[in-house]
């Protein structure tokens, strides 16, 4: 079982006896660390990677950009429906055909799961003919990230996802937790319900304590 020097151990070593493919099952996956790895290993050497679990939109563009930078170097792909995959495997081949080494474990292809100063995980020896035909075989559920489009503004369905679960009023001056300690809503008015006449919407409107004309304050009371 190996622990400690992942990084080194499982992505850089076997590029130094001869092996060039890399073929790449990971839950999660960062196209940051994809961009290092393949930045410390020789220009011979392709990366193959299905990421299995759902799409992390935010790394889309990364992912875009690595394939426009690497070209033929990089092929990556999502899985799509279900079951999502979480496993982490990782085979080496020299030239697609000659199996060099295989890995597989807890660590997804990202650097919190290659560097033990981040967190620890572990990998252990496997068969890299096994892990390149499960890699075969899920291909028929992917699509290559190059050809992925999203079809719905993510931010807005997140907005519109939060709208539809607020429900009911908040009385004037009063606080409603929504998710304790995580979301509040609360009014601007005051137990009156009118706006107060110093906080709230009112900007600048406390010249006695010098508060700058740009600032405003909300007076919350429990």
């Amino acid at each position: 079982m190996i622990i400690s020097d992942l990084y080194q151990t499982v992505l850089i070593d076997p590029t130094k006896i001869g092996a060039t493919e890399f073929f790449a099952i990971s839950g999660y996956a960062s196209a940051t660390f994809a961009n290092r790895h393949l930045t410390n290993v020789n220009d011979d050497v392709h990366v193959n990677l299905i990421l299995g679990m759902p799409v992390r939109y935010s790394d889309h563009a990364g992912y875009i950009h690595l394939s426009e930078r690497f070209k033929q170097r990089f092929n990556g792909y999502y899985l799509q429906g279900s079951p999502p995959v979480h496993c982490k495997t990782y085979g080496w081949f020299n030239n697609k055909d000659s199996p060099v080494s295989g890995f597989a474990g807890s660590a997804n292809y990202s650097q919190p799961g290659f560097f033990d100063n981040i967190q620890v995980n572990q990998l252990t020896k496997e068969d890299p003919r096994e892990i390149k035909s499960f890699f075969h075989t899920l291909l028929d559920r992917c699509i290559r990230i190059e050809e992925y489009s999203p079809k719905i503004d993510i931010a807005k369905e997140a907005r519109e996802k939060v709208v539809t679960q607020i429900t009911g009023n908040v009385e004037p001056g009063g606080i409603l937790w929504e998710i304790p300690n995580k979301r509040v809503r609360i009014s601007f008015l005051a137990r009156n319900g009118s706006l107060p006449i110093r906080s709230g919407l009112n900007w600048g409107q406390r010249p006695d304590q010098n508060r700058e004309p740009n600032q405003a304050y909300l007076s919350l009371k429990g």
